[in-house]
């Protein structure tokens, strides 16, 4: 209906990027933090690649804005990339592309890295204005279906 297309919009999404390596930090990280990027296959995935020198004990936790635990990769999920690990992490819904992630690796109870605070929009942010003219049209389209599933939601 006209109503319906009403609701639609046209114009491309304001986009923001949250991405900081050093939120919180710690003495002497033994993990660093390389790059956060997004998988962009049959679902979204946040990849978080990181070094570090012995993976023995090690997780990363992934924190909501309100300090809630929402995932948890231990060593055995690593996945090794030439002396740097990634951790994937797809457990948010197309209502929480906006929101803030608080990533942090853990030996045992103990953070070893500084955090990083990353969102699927803050992927969007870097990639809106790519020569990959797909890949711009796609992170687009992307943020406007996320911001209205969030509206929806609301």
């Amino acid at each position: 209906t006209a109503e319906q297309r009403s609701w639609g919009t046209a114009g491309d999404p304001v986009l923001t990027s949250v991405t900081n390596t050093k939120y919180e930090t710690v003495e002497s990280p033994e993990a660093i933090f390389k790059s956060a990027f997004l998988s962009l296959s049959d679902l979204v995935e946040m990849v978080f690649v990181f070094t570090v020198a012995d993976t023995e004990g090690v997780s990363v936790r992934i924190k909501d804005s309100g300090g809630t635990t929402i995932g948890n990769i231990t060593t055995d999920m690593l996945q090794a990339d030439g002396g740097r690990y990634k951790a994937r992490f797809k457990k948010l819904n197309a209502a929480q592309m906006s929101d803030i992630v608080y990533v942090t690796v853990y030996r045992g109870d103990t953070p070893i890295s500084n955090t990083l605070t990353y969102s699927i929009e803050s992927y969007a942010c870097a990639k809106q204005d790519s020569t990959y003219p797909y890949l711009a049209q796609l992170v687009k389209a992307m943020m406007k279906y996320g911001n209205s599933a969030r509206a929806y939601a609301e």
